[in-house]
């Protein structure tokens, strides 16, 4: 009698038959397989609440103010493009989770609903650190996309 092949084993072996998805379509629906919430994209995924001509009128206002003359100009325009967009989505998703977390707004002092939302939101975990280290990611690649845009420009 052969010995019993364990978990992992079994896994290894299933996974080296599988061939993954063949047509283009398989491929597209596979590629998204990992989207939780866009804040990490490498390309812009439109969410629900965005709208595709405020994300085209960014593409073209970019276009229009960088003039990319080469194609690699042009890909960093559109990685600049991407990060924006990832970043305003991050500020969107941050403002939606404080203001789900406001109290009724009977305190003397106005700013203490959001002091209250703010710290209601950080002791629920990881979130608010999560959302900050997306954002400051989105910001420092801006940072080098538009260090990367002057030094083509130059």
């Amino acid at each position: 009698m052969a010995p019993k092949k364990s978990k992992a084993e079994a896994a290894r072996e299933n996974g080296a038959k599988s061939k993954g998805p063949v047509t283009a379509e398989g491929k597209r629906i596979a590629s998204m397989n990992a989207w939780k919430h866009g804040l990490a994209a490498k390309s812009i995924r439109l969410e629900p609440g965005e709208s595709a001509n405020q994300c085209l009128h960014l593409h073209r206002a970019a276009y229009d103010r960088l003039l990319p003359s080469s194609h690699e100009e042009a890909a960093r325009v559109d990685d600049l493009c991407v990060s924006l967009w990832l970043l305003r989505r991050a500020v969107r998703t941050g403002t939606a989770a404080l203001e789900e977390n406001l109290p009724p707004a009977d305190a003397p002092d106005p700013r203490l609903p959001m002091a209250r939302a703010f710290e209601a939101w950080t002791q629920n975990g990881n979130s608010f650190r999560n959302l900050m280290a997306y954002e400051s990611c989105n910001v420092r690649c801006l940072r080098r996309i538009l260090s990367a845009c002057l030094r083509l420009k130059s």
